[in-house]
């Protein structure tokens, strides 16, 4: 079976402390909040990040449900972290977050590396579509991330009418 292989990298400016992004990254839990077509991680071994950690992933895609494994194989806490997934859906995905200077916050970097099989391409029909797939959920992760650092807009207190 052949397979399409692809690299996307983006990267954003987010106004939040590094280790805040960072812990936010590294939280499995937290990965359907950002990435989209991402529906639930579970079995998560161990709890806490780190390399070896393992965990099953469900991802829905063109209508297609698709489940596997996936692997931390780096981790520099606070910095960077790198994960394999397997199963029908293979990819390298890395988080880099970096403080920036004068208290500007973070700069994160979303890069993946993933091969579509020809079971998949041979059921999409838009292949510019497939092709733009990785360039949008790699822009909308970070979308994602900086919402979850977003200030809260102010509530009206309606018991001083």
């Amino acid at each position: 079976m052949s397979r399409v292989e692809n690299r996307v990298e983006n990267r954003t400016v987010i106004k939040a402390e590094p280790e805040k992004v960072f812990a936010m990254l590294a939280e499995r839990t937290n990965a359907p909040k950002l990435v989209p077509h991402l529906e639930k991680v579970w079995d998560i071994k161990p709890a806490v990040a780190g390399v070896g950690q393992t965990w099953k992933w469900a991802f829905k895609l063109f209508g297609m449900s698709f489940e596997g494994t996936a692997e931390m194989i780096e981790f520099s806490p606070g910095h960077r972290l790198q994960f394999k997934t397997t199963g029908k859906l293979r990819s390298y995905w890395t988080y880099a977050v970096e403080r920036l200077p004068n208290d500007g916050g973070s700069k994160v970097t979303v890069s993946v590396s993933h091969d579509i099989p020809d079971s998949i391409l041979g059921k999409v029909a838009d292949r510019v579509a497939l092709g733009k797939l990785g360039e949008s959920s790699t822009r909308q992760i970070l979308e994602n991330l900086a919402r979850q650092f977003a200030p809260k807009p102010a509530t009206a207190d309606k018991s001083s009418s």
